[in-house]
This record gives structure tokens, C-alpha cells and sequence, in this order.
């Protein structure tokens, strides 16, 4: 999904943080999926393996899996403030406000004026609100 020509990046961060989420939460748990968890008791009590050893080893997996991952995706981290542009859900304004600050932030010769910004993001919201009252 990632790679796809034609996904955004703030479609591409959602995923990778997601991603990570989903990761993290595996680590908290130290979780093995049911039929590694049956060979690994098979192996332990066959003293193929030493079941400690493995979940060491399960742990390691998770962190470097996170760490490349953040790594990697340390340069979605400015972006926060465009996940609005998605329009999953309902235009806010102060979403927008955030949007604006980066980029007369980082783009200093902007020319966006502010008040047309703010009546267009009500024009939206408000055709928004109206499309999902008439289904």
C-alpha cells in the first residue's frame, strides 16, 4: 500500500504508524502466533530449544522491527498536520490553522490568505454536514 503511485503521504504515515502501533503492541505482549506457540512447547519439552531463549529472541525482533521503522519514518513526523487533507473525517478549522503555520513555516514565500482559507473550510464543512443529513 505503501508503494502505490497513488496514495499520499499522509495516507503512507497513517499506515507506518499504524504499523507501529500494532508492532508495540505485539512487543507488550510478547506475541507468538498459536502454531509457533504449540511447536515451541513441542521443541522445549524435546529439549530442542530453550523456550527463554526464544522469547528473547521474539523481543529483539519487535525492537528492531520498531526502531527501523521509526527510523525510517522519522521524516512523516512534520507532517501530522495534513492528515485533515484525507477528508476521513469532518474539516476542522483549527486543523487547518495547523497546516497554515507549517507552511509559512517551512514556505516563507506563501501568499494564502486567511480569511478566504477560513470561508472556504466552512463552505466545506458546512456541503460536508448536508451530503451526510441527506443519506
Amino acid at each position: 500500500m505503501i508503494e502505490n503511485d497513488k496514495c499520499t503521504v499522509t495516507e503512507v504515515a497513517k499506515a507506518i504508524n499504524n504499523l507501529i502501533s500494532k508492532l508495540e503492541a505485539r512487543l507488550d505482549q510478547t506475541f507468538i502466533p498459536l502454531i509457533i506457540r504449540n511447536d515451541l512447547t513441542k521443541l522445549t519439552e524435546e529439549g530442542e530449544i530453550n523456550k527463554e531463549w526464544f522469547y528473547s529472541h521474539v523481543v529483539q525482533f519487535y525492537k528492531n522491527c520498531l526502531d527501523y521503522l521509526r527510523l525510517w519514518s522519522s521524516q512523516f513526523s512534520d507532517i501530522g498536520c495534513l492528515e485533515w487533507t484525507d477528508l476521513n473525517q469532518c474539516v476542522e478549522w483549527e486543523n487547518v490553522q495547523k497546516t497554515l503555520e507549517f507552511i509559512s513555516e517551512h514556505f516563507t514565500a506563501n501568499d494564502i490568505d486567511e480569511s478566504a482559507l477560513f470561508d472556504e473550510v466552512t463552505l466545506i464543512k458546512n456541503y460536508a454536514i448536508e451530503q451526510k443529513t441527506k443519506e
